[in-house]
Formats: C-alpha cells, sequence, structure tokens
C-alpha cells in the first residue's frame, strides 16, 4: 500500500510539473521514464535496508516478541513496565547494569542469574536464571534484553522530557 503511495507520488510530482510547465507529451513520457528508473533505485536501496534492517533484528532480538516474552516471565519482579517491585525485582528502566553491559553479556547474565549472597548483588535479592523460565532458549533472552534496551531509551526520553525547558514552565 505505501509502496503504491510513494509511487503514485513521484510520478504525479514529476509529470505534474512537466505538464504544468507546459510540456508536451514526449516531455511527458521522458518524465515518466525518468521517475520509473528512480523509483526502481529507490525500491532497491528499500529492499536492502529492509533485510538489513530484518537481519538486525534477528541478531539482536526483537523488542515486541521481548515484551511479551517479559511480561510472561519477568513482570511479576520487575513490575510490567520494568519499574520494579518492593522487595521483588529492581528498577530495569533506569538500571545502570543494564547500561554498561552488551547484549551478549546481558543474555549470559539472564542464563545464569544471580544468587542473593553474590557478592556482585546490590539488592541480595534472587535473581533465578532464565527468570525462573526453564524453557527461554537464548533467541527469546535476545528478544528480552531488546525489549530492555527499549525501555531503557524510553525511560531517557521521558526524563529528557521532565527536565526540559517548556516542562518547568509548564509547573511554574
Amino acid at each position: 500500500m505505501k509502496l503504491v503511495t510513494v509511487l503514485g507520488l513521484v510520478l504525479t510530482t514529476c509529470c505534474g510539473a512537466a505538464l504544468f510547465a507546459g510540456a508536451g507529451s514526449r516531455d511527458a513520457g521522458r518524465c515518466r521514464s525518468s521517475a520509473e528508473s528512480s523509483l526502481v533505485v529507490q525500491l532497491a536501496a528499500a529492499r536492502e535496508t529492509s533485510s538489513a534492517l530484518r537481519n538486525l533484528s534477528n541478531e539482536y532480538g526483537d523488542a515486541t516478541i521481548g515484551a511479551q516474552r517479559f511480561r510472561e516471565t519477568c513482570a511479576a519482579c520487575h513490575g510490567a513496565n520494568g519499574q520494579g517491585m518492593p522487595r521483588q525485582g529492581l528498577d530495569l528502566r533506569t538500571s545502570a547494569f543494564i547500561a554498561g553491559r552488551t547484549d551478549e553479556k546481558l543474555v549470559e547474565f539472564l542464563k545464569s542469574g544471580r544468587w542473593p549472597n553474590d557478592a556482585q548483588s546490590v539488592s541480595g535479592l534472587l535473581m533465578p536464571p532464565r527468570g525462573g523460565n526453564s524453557s527461554l532458549d537464548d533467541a527469546q533472552l535476545r528478544n528480552i534484553v531488546a525489549f530492555l534496551r527499549q525501555m531503557q531509551r524510553e525511560a531517557q526520553r521521558e526524563a529528557a522530557q521532565e527536565n526540559s525547558p517548556a516542562s518547568a514552565a509548564r509547573t511554574d
């Protein structure tokens, strides 16, 4: 549907401009041919970009699927929005631990978890391996990590908006 709209806009804009300028049918035909050639190049580039984005999404995880897995497995302790739950799980939206690790390191952490008596534990809470869901495979863990990254970006945007001068003006 979007492709048809783009094609229509390109042809309408190019050929419409040629006809508006008083060009004859020969010029309009040349315009259409030029527009079609340009569109073929643009479509090939879009196809390559789309393929690269799919590959990137597959390599690092799908945040949409990760959100679903997060809510099924992690939300009981970390809250549906990753905000943390008292005496159960930390706030993941602003977690320096998550922000400071690569995706691969986070997947490794999720696979092994952390015991309350671990020297690196800041909360003294159990983080069970795979969030207590042994059926989560590595791909699903990568999806959860992609969702955690998205969640942290959203939290950063929200914080920036709250600290913006426009926000301060509204509260005064």
